[in-house]
């Protein structure tokens, strides 16, 4: 055997009676490994799973034979709470940085479980925290997705102020400050916003406008309220926009008075679309 040392996989030669030690191929009786590289240049080792070559070699439909690759066998989590993974990134510590795999939520039968998604927001060999997981039902849900729905309590609104919802009823992320009415945008993407008010005692016409980063945008839309009614002319506007990281949205009053006094009638909300 040429080329021998422990754990090396052994592999046919192109001489007789000859074998070789696979240094780059390893297996430690837990642990396959194949490395080609120990230096900062990338090497070129690949796992490559055919099951044929040409038209038709590829399955149209799912069996656990037709899978290519398949985690799990006949075990399961004792608490209904197995957890099959697939791990990615750097891998010296306990933890990589980030993971996909199936959570068993019933091991009846041959039991059933949602497909989970995690990584993590530092770089402490810390264990990646649950993004988004899809259910066995096909329900997606993100639990860090940046939304949030405030209200108004602390009083009228009048023109050239912008409006402080003082009190949010949803904030996931702590991205909407209460202290100044401003949502800020986290990452960069597509965000679906909704604003409404209600007119306080003023017969004059009213306009409630959303500003990014302290200008108006999006064609300048605004609430109006101008029929005449003194009080309770209301108004709502939903918006879809494109935010960029720090970006910045608030809503500002442009003209004549705001209700402010009590939850629910002048509010603030929205959620990270995509």
């Amino acid at each position: 055997i040429n080329n021998n040392a422990d754990n090396r996989v052994i592999t046919g030669s192109g001489t007789a009676n000859t074998l070789e030690g696979e240094a780059n191929l390893t297996f430690d009786g837990s642990i396959l490994k194949a490395q080609d590289s120990t230096s900062a240049t990338p090497g070129t080792a690949q796992l490559i799973i055919r099951k044929g070559a040409g038209s038709g070699a590829a399955n149209a439909t799912f069996t656990r034979a037709n899978s290519y690759i398949h985690l799990g066998g006949t075990e399961w989590g004792s608490g209904a709470n197995g957890l099959y993974s697939l791990a990615f990134g750097y891998a010296g510590g306990t933890y990589t940085p980030a993971y996909m795999g199936f959570k068993e939520t019933n091991v009846g039968a041959a039991t059933k479980g949602d497909l989970i998604f995690a990584t993590r927001s530092g770089t402490a060999d810390a264990e990646p925290t649950e993004r988004m997981r899809i259910s066995s039902a096909g329900y997606v849900t993100m639990p860090n997705r940046p939304m949030f729905d405030a209200t108004v309590t602390s009083g009228a609104i009048s023109q050239d102020n912008t409006i402080v919802f003082d009190q949010a009823d949803l904030n996931v992320g702590s991205h909407y400050d209460t202290s100044n009415g401003r949502f800020t945008a986290p990452i960069t993407g597509y965000y679906f916003l909704f604003y409404g008010g209600l007119k306080d005692n003023t017969s004059d016409t009213t306009r409630i406008k959303p500003r990014k980063n302290g200008s108006t945008f999006i064609h300048n839309r605004e609430i109006r309220l101008d029929d005449g009614d003194s009080f309770a002319e209301n108004g709502a506007m939903n918006l879809i926009c494109s935010l960029t990281a720090d970006d910045y949205v608030e809503i500002r009053v442009t003209a004549g008075t705001v209700y402010g006094g009590s939850a629910g009638y002048t509010y603030f909300g929205g959620y990270l679309l995509a």
